[in-house]
């Protein structure tokens, strides 16, 4: 995995002068079993920027900071990771998140000594431990229409956990890193008859008028 990591090329796309820099931690354990997890986080609801969406620990790059640095402060601070426990293995190529107008910086390292996470109760509802195992299963998959990427990859995950938009098109890129044939050719646009609308929010039951 790491030679693939190295393959990609992380600065690929030249973050403009002035762009708004931000940095996620993608953060792989091994739970034993040949399989690895990923650690997401569930947004609170009552947030203004991306609420209840699922996302990777993050946010923006301080002055004086790497994209690593701020990759694990965040995670600190959102979930309680200790930063020693997590050994930055590269990164995945940045990409531009216009709904924040962020330039994203996913950082992936390996969690060399896992222990408890804690969520920060002002930022995060959920800390989600996701299998690349339960990635890779067909059942699991959706698709969305994003307006500036076209048809991207979305996963129903268990309960009512949806991933997708910025997190998923960086899930899929490491997937693709991991194993260049996980999806077996399938592409998004494949997957167009189990399209989601996540945005879509269902009317609200009008009150029943009042008794005569």
């Amino acid at each position: 995995m790491q030679a693939g990591l190295a393959a990609l090329a992380p600065d690929r796309v030249a973050v403009p002068a002035g762009g708004r820099l931000a940095a996620a931690l993608v953060l792989l354990s091994d739970p034993g079993d040949g399989d690895l997890e990923i650690v997401y986080t569930r947004r609170r609801a009552d947030l203004r920027s991306h609420p209840g969406q699922i996302s990777f620990p993050g946010g923006r790059v301080d002055p004086g900071e790497t994209v690593e640095q701020a990759a694990l402060r965040e995670a600190a601070e959102e979930v309680g990771l200790r930063p020693a426990t997590a050994a930055v293995l590269g990164r995945l190529p940045v990409g531009y998140i216009p709904p924040s107008r962020f330039w994203l910086h996913p950082v992936v390292a390996r969690w060399t000594a896992p222990h408890g996470l804690v969520a920060a109760e002002t930022e995060v509802a959920e800390v989600l431990h996701v299998r690349i195992s339960a990635l890779r299963r067909r059942a699991s998959w959706h698709t969305v229409r994003l307006s500036t990427a076209g048809w991207t990859w979305a996963w129903r995950l268990d309960g009512d956990h949806l991933l997708w938009g910025a997190t998923a098109l960086v899930t899929a890129v490491l997937l693709g890193v991991i194993d260049p044939d996980w999806s077996g050719g399938a592409v998004p646009r494949d997957l167009a008859h189990r399209e989601l609308r996540p945005w879509d929010v269902p009317p609200r039951p009008r009150p029943a008028p009042p008794a005569p």
